[in-house]
């Protein structure tokens, strides 16, 4: 463990990254794999961000998984869809860079981490009818694994949601379909009752679960690989602000300790804090006339890390760089609710699948549906917000019946024999005989919701939903229940009692970022480079234009340009800040080999 007062107050690295998401901790770790000596500083006392709590997902066209699988896809085919998708706001130069890159960036991990990748062969990109859409194989997930390796560095990764774990254990994506099949399949049951069992023993040796899944699984091998490495990963350590001289960005003023101390970066510094979800001025300045009172709504915004505010944008403004809000949207939309947990603690709920079960809709206020259930997470945000738009709130109800609620379960109300009464009771989940009555408990217009029932039950009878075409597209198909007949997505609420949940539009990433380019360095005004200057992920514009396409395509371009800008800053050369003529690529100097020997990785 790293003794405090060693730091030096001139630290000495060949490349900076600000933040410890995957965007940030690819870009770290490639580059100390090519030879950098590479510190990450992480303002928050643990490191992960956003994709700590993410499903752990990245979509890759043509990754060797999908090769492997003898899934046909190209260059061209993925190309025309994100041109399809980003329309006005398409970028050809690097869509073409993230496309060509991230078969070769998923390897690399592989390679050189623990982490280990499913291919999800069954999951479209999100619109499977446009041009260049895939109806499957372009879509990774994270596999769980055992993160004792990470030793005492385990307790600094960031814990998940409350909203996502079961008995505090997180249930990743290899686990999802067993906790929902547990209360009708044997097999199901007898997993679950292992996987708690194993649970309950982890928490007795080792004081937390070790299994890791989904994005903590992603992000606790790549820390395992970094800090082998010799990646110093420093939380605790906000940035103040970037250092330039000569018109380049040479390295960063963090608090360390207590301290003010200047980095040095020879090669430059790689901003990865996670775009603007809790920078409360910009996000109301970008969304505030389209959203309202969930603008200012914390359940919307409460998926993503508190410490996401927006540091690496302001900085990069400061250090020229210009901040692109020309996007379709400026954050990416998903539906959200809200229940009390431990000592009433809320923890906000995504609700990301599930949504095209049979015996569930979701209406507004006036009990009228908006969109299929089953299209994608944001394009259901997007369409509440344009069904809400004269209504004094941004808000919807998830609808089902009793059937339905003890074999799917209700957004985060787990289905059968799981209880659903803590959720009634602490109103979570609204009930009655009735639908009328329903309506009347929820807020919800009881003539619309009757009206609305009546109309979709008697076309769920028969398999169809004229009015929003759910259960058309494979991708609803692959979000409902493939047991159910005569329809995997659509079946009638009439069994009471029912129920309904009430949700808004919630914030699952930004999209407006700084303007970058094909290496993931950061442009100013002019389109030019500003020297040094590197974003990813959030902090930079997103290269779908402000669309989300498919599953993991956010993570996905964020580890993705993470490695590029990696590769870039370590064929880039230069002089070290400070000593003029020394090599970008030569030895430390005396004085920082105590701050960065190898394995100081502990703050």
């Amino acid at each position: 463990m790293e003794n405090q007062a060693s730091v030096q107050e001139r630290p000495v690295c060949d490349l900076l990254v600000v933040g410890s998401g995957g965007g940030g901790m690819v870009a770290a770790l490639a580059a100390r794999h090519l030879g950098l000596d590479v510190i990450i500083a992480e303002k928050e006392a643990v490191f992960g961000g956003a994709t700590a709590r993410s499903g752990g997902w990245l979509w890759v066209p043509g990754s060797s998984l999908a090769q492997a699988a003898g899934i046909r896809d190209s260059v061209e085919e993925a190309l025309a869809y994100l041109r399809h998708e980003a329309g006005p706001c398409f970028d050809p130069a690097r869509a073409e860079a993230y496309v060509k890159a991230a078969p070769e960036m998923l390897d690399f991990i592989v390679q050189n981490t623990p982490v280990r990748f499913t291919l999800f062969k069954e999951m479209p990109d999100y619109h499977p009818n446009a041009p260049g859409a895939s109806k499957g194989g372009r879509c990774v997930y994270t596999r769980a694994w055992d993160g004792r390796p990470l030793g005492r560095d385990l307790h600094r990764l960031r814990k998940p949601l409350k909203s996502m774990t079961a008995y505090g254990m997180q249930i990743g994506n290899e686990d999802l379909s067993t906790f929902i099949t547990a209360g009708r399949k044997f097999s199901s049951m007898l997993r679950v009752i292992r996987l708690l069992a194993g649970n309950t023993l982890d928490r007795l040796r080792a004081g937390q679960p070790t299994r890791l899944t989904s994005g903590r699984a992603l992000i606790g091998g790549l820390a395992v690989a970094a800090l082998a490495k010799g990646v110093h990963l420093w939380t605790e350590t906000p940035v103040r602000r970037l250092i330039m001289e000569q018109g380049r960005v040479t390295g960063a003023l963090v608090e360390r300790g207590g301290r003010d101390v200047e980095i040095w970066a020879r090669r430059g510094v790689v901003l990865a804090t996670g775009g603007f979800p809790h920078d409360t001025a910009l996000r109301n300045r970008l969304l505030g006339a389209d959203m309202g009172d969930v603008a200012t709504n914390s359940i919307a915004w409460g998926l993503l890390p508190y410490g996401n505010t927006g540091d690496g944008i302001r900085m990069g403004e400061a250090a020229g760089g210009r901040f692109d809000d020309r996007v379709l949207a400026p954050i990416a939309y998903s539906p959200v609710t809200r229940a009390a947990h431990d000592e009433g603690d809320l923890s906000p709920f995504p609700v990301f699948i599930q949504r095209a079960v049979p015996g569930q809709i979701c209406v507004t206020r006036r009990g009228r549906r908006f969109i299929s259930e089953g299209a994608s997470y944001h394009d259901w945000g997007a369409a509440l917000l344009r069904a809400t738009r004269d209504e004094p709130e941004t808000a919807a109800w998830f609808i089902c019946d009793r059937r339905s609620l003890q074999r799917y379960g209700l957004c985060e109300v787990p289905p059968s024999p799981m209880s659903h009464r803590s959720f009634i009771s602490s109103g979570y989940l609204k009930t009655a005989g009735t639908i009328e009555e329903l309506a009347a408990a929820a807020g919800i217009d009881p003539d619309g919701l009757k009206d609305t029932v009546d109309r979709f039950n008697i076309h769920a009878r028969e398999g169809c939903d004229p009015e929003f075409g759910r259960g058309e597209s494979v991708y609803d198909i692959v979000n409902g229940d493939p047991d159910h007949k005569p329809h995997p997505c659509l079946g009638p609420l009439d069994q009471g009692p029912f129920f309904a949940v009430k949700a808004t539009a919630g914030c699952g990433g930004t999209h407006a970022g700084l303007a970058t380019n094909h290496h993931a360095q950061v442009l100013s005004m002019d389109g030019s480079v500003v020297p040094g200057l590197y974003a990813v992920g959030n902090d930079a514009a997103a290269v779908t234009g402000g669309n989300i396409v498919a599953g993991g395509i956010t993570i996905g371009p964020a580890m993705t340009f993470g490695y590029l800008a990696a590769h870039h800053a370590h064929h880039l050369g230069g002089e070290r800040p400070g000593s003029p003529g020394s090599a970008a690529g030569s030895p430390m100097p005396k004085s920082c080999a105590t701050s960065l020997r190898p394995g100081s990785g502990r703050p």
